[in-house]
């Protein structure tokens, strides 16, 4: 497929009469997700009608190649933005496109146009641009939020450190933990996720997760709050003896560093412990006045929220927000509030209207 042109697309109409857009919006052609994604990335100009014709495209339907979502009203990822006043028609149907925008993020691969903030680029003389890696360490006394190129987002708690690719373009996307993270990723079955923690490597698709594993200590940890993960670790035979297990929602695995304990075998999964707040935080809503969900995902993420709190006093949040990233939840509030917002660091400010 030959990706457009930006010139061809000027409203979000021009999207919605591309018969090829319509096939990657209804997820008939997962085969295109790195062209669109590379296309978003780079005209980000175009990001926002691109999301207005997704929305549409899933809450009017097609034409002729018209294919519905399976997934069932009232499961999880159900979403809707209530307004104090809501006798417009267009504004009913915004909330409606954020509803099936949202129940979508299951099925197809929802593209982003916010660049993760980060403070170093660190790449080997003569290596590509898109094999260069990103290095962050997190040395404050508080959890850090870093956005990867991908849409996901981890919450990197103090003295640990990540490594990225400027690029997540290749048949996996993968990272490199010393410390502790919790993670929360964007569903692509087409480009699993891997986070590398020493000897640990842990496998998902899409889902939240916390691993630990701090360079020198005698223990790993790894617990799963949603979704499932694959945990795979060298036995003592070493790295060609490999032991594997599955990890389902509320399970943690704890594995033994230690050269002069080498594993035979990997303990059973256990109840999780002693989770982080944000792995304890359920972001379920109901009818909640936006400024204490937004102060939920402020004490969440140890971001700063900025909004005209005159402006949204009216608007109440009825959301289900459990595994998505932290730029989705904000990108899909702010579509349904009709408002944008920007990062700046550690800082989200929000912009528009407001509810009446």
């Amino acid at each position: 497929m030959d990706i457009p042109r930006p010139s061809d697309y000027h409203s979000a109409e021009d999207f919605l009469n591309d018969a090829r857009f319509r096939r990657w919006a209804r997820g008939e052609a997962p085969e295109d997700a790195a062209r669109w994604q590379q296309w978003l990335d780079d005209h980000p100009d175009k990001a926002g009608l691109y999301q207005q014709a997704v929305a549409t495209l899933l809450v009017i339907g097609g034409s002729e190649e018209s294919a519905a979502t399976n997934e069932e009203p009232g499961t999880e990822g159900s979403f809707i933005m209530s307004r104090h006043t809501a006798s417009s028609f267009w504004t009913w149907t915004r909330w409606a496109m954020a509803a099936v925008l949202l129940l979508a993020v299951s099925f197809w691969f929802l593209p982003k146009n916010e660049k993760a903030a980060v403070p170093q680029t660190h790449a080997k003389p003569g290596q590509a641009q898109e094999a260069a890696w990103h290095f962050v360490k997190n040395i404050k006394n508080a959890p850090q939020l870093i956005n990867l190129p991908d849409g996901s987002s981890v919450l990197l708690s103090k003295g640990s450190s990540l490594r990225y690719p400027v690029r997540m373009t290749g048949a996996k996307r993968e990272v490199r933990l010393n410390g502790e993270g919790f993670f929360e990723v964007v569903k692509n079955p087409e480009q699993p996720f891997v986070v590398y923690a020493g000897t640990v490597v842990t496998r998902v698709l899409g889902t939240s997760f916390r691993v630990r594993s701090f360079a020198g200590q005698r223990y790993a940890e790894v617990a799963v709050k949603t979704g499932k993960v694959s945990v795979t670790t060298a036995a003592g035979g070493g790295d060609n003896n490999k032991l594997a297990l599955t990890l389902l929602p509320d399970q943690q695995i704890r594995l033994s560093l230690d050269e002069n304990e080498p594993l035979t075998t990997l303990p059973a999964p256990v109840p999780v412990t002693a989770a982080l707040p944000i792995q304890r935080a359920l972001f379920d809503f109901h009818f909640t006045p936006i400024s204490e969900a937004f102060g939920v995902l402020e004490d969440s993420y140890g971001v700063t929220v900025h909004y005209d709190r005159q402006k949204m006093r009216h608007c109440t949040l009825t959301a289900s927000l459990k595994d998505e990233p932290f730029l989705e939840k904000i990108r899909l509030i702010c579509l349904a509030t009709e408002t944008t917002f920007r990062m700046d660091g550690g800082h989200v400010y929000i912009d528009g209207p407001g509810c009446p």
